[in-house]
């Protein structure tokens, strides 16, 4: 099968799309077991850290997902280039967590809710650690997605599953990351044993190299730091301002945004690599008119049976929740054609500064509205909803802008 051909996208595609609908079933198993067995107290602990470590998985990984899956394409037909990428990809990733484990504990000083269990916050963070050896970066620049849904299931099975066992009350609660811990263990020795196949090592080359691609990255960082402070930022100053009981409110309306969201972001990443090669817009327009009708029938019909539904799942103590989640929900309606115009339009034709500038106005919009509301004391669950599906909506029109200003860059135009 040819790479970037229409059979290989529709392969990878669908195996980043089981993959999401696992990392959208999984957490909804568990979820509304943790939200019954847990204080509400605990269960906004939980969400914070939670939070905290996306946080810190995204700084770990530094935009390489799109960096180094964009020079492994390049050079996919010479093992030694593709193993040193990795070695020098994973050495920069481990310095990266270094510097994000010392930003961590000075947050631990600081944040009140960060102190309810250190140990538990300590053990969160080496599940970051090891995320490092799941090369999901290698396998997507190969085309080779059905690897990286494969583990992830088989991991996710067993994290989940033990939850159920071990998890019984606030007094367990150490056994959510020992559990994540020993599936990544399990997955990181899978990794390894494909690798071996495939004729792949860890090769490091240089500390100079590894600060060259950390600096060829940058730009694919800040972008996504920027694009997931939409969600982290406003997380964060929920903890601070607000009580525990809104944090876990906001947590559990944020972890079903996000798991919607994760549903179709398969697609994103598996049009990346063929739109890298053949820069063609009929495949964007294709991924939207495809989905956006499910995304909108999904969308009517979860503001209207989230009462119900939050009370079905996650019990009756968090029907109060309604009112954010309905006004988070423009943000999975918008999600979807924002991503795709975002790296898979205008990092395929070179133009990365340009989805850097449109970020980082949806950032700006989202920083003016957090002081205004902190400064009118009006910072409350359902205003911080209201803005973060505002920012939402400047970000897809300013991509779309980008998109249509270098239309002729792509081998069929944006109409």
């Amino acid at each position: 099968m040819a790479r970037g051909d229409t059979k290989s996208i529709v392969k990878n595609t669908t195996m980043l799309m089981f993959m999401n609908i696992a990392t959208l079933v999984f957490p909804l198993l568990t979820l509304p077991y943790l939200t019954r067995a847990l204080s509400t107290d605990i269960f906004g602990f939980i969400t914070y850290v939670k939070a905290l470590v996306a946080y810190m998985l995204s700084f770990v990984e530094f935009g390489f997902i799109i960096s180094s899956t964009k020079r492994i394409v390049e050079n996919i037909d010479d093992l030694d280039t593709v193993s040193t990428i990795v070695g020098d990809t994973i050495a920069a990733k481990l310095l990266l967590f270094g510097v994000s484990l010392l930003v961590v504990g000075i947050l631990m000083l600081r944040v009140p809710v960060l102190s309810t269990d250190i140990l538990y916050v300590f053990l969160a963070c080496i599940t970051v650690l090891l995320q490092i050896y799941l090369m999901d970066f290698l396998f997507r620049g190969l085309e080779m997605m059905h690897v990286i849904a494969i583990r992830y299931l088989v991991a996710k099975v067993i994290s989940t599953g033990l939850t159920f066992v071990f998890v019984k009350g606030n007094d367990t609660i150490l056994w959510i990351p020992l559990l994540e811990i020993f599936s990544s263990l399990l997955a990181i020795a899978w990794i390894a044993l494909e690798m071996k196949g495939l004729g792949i090592r860890i090769a490091h080359s240089s500390f100079h190299a590894v600060l060259r691609i950390l600096k060829h990255s940058v730009t694919y960082f800040a972008t996504n730091i920027v694009s997931l402070s939409f969600n982290m930022l406003i997380t964060l100053i929920v903890g601070i301002v607000l009580k525990k009981e809104d944090i876990a409110y906001w947590g559990m309306c944020m972890q079903l945004v996000i798991a919607a969201i994760l549903l179709f972001s398969s697609l994103m990443n598996g049009v990346y690599p063929a739109m890298v090669q053949r820069k063609d817009f009929r495949i964007i327009k294709k991924e939207i008119m495809l989905c956006m009708p499910f995304i909108v029938v999904g969308c009517i019909a979860g503001y209207y049976l989230t009462p119900w539904g939050l009370g079905l799942v996650f019990g009756e103590k968090y029907v109060a929740a309604t009112p954010v989640f309905r006004m988070l929900i423009p943000v999975i309606l918008l999600n979807l054609p924002s991503a795709l115009l975002g790296w898979p339009s205008l990092g395929a034709i070179g133009r990365e500064s340009k989805n850097m500038a449109a970020t980082i106005f949806g950032l700006s919009v989202l920083l003016l509205g957090i002081v205004v509301l902190l400064l009118t004391g009006q910072f409350t669950l359902l205003h911080a909803a209201v803005l973060r599906s505002l920012v939402e909506l400047v970000l897809l029109l300013s991509r779309a802008f980008y998109c249509y200003r270098f239309r002729h860059e792509f081998h069929t135009e944006v109409r």
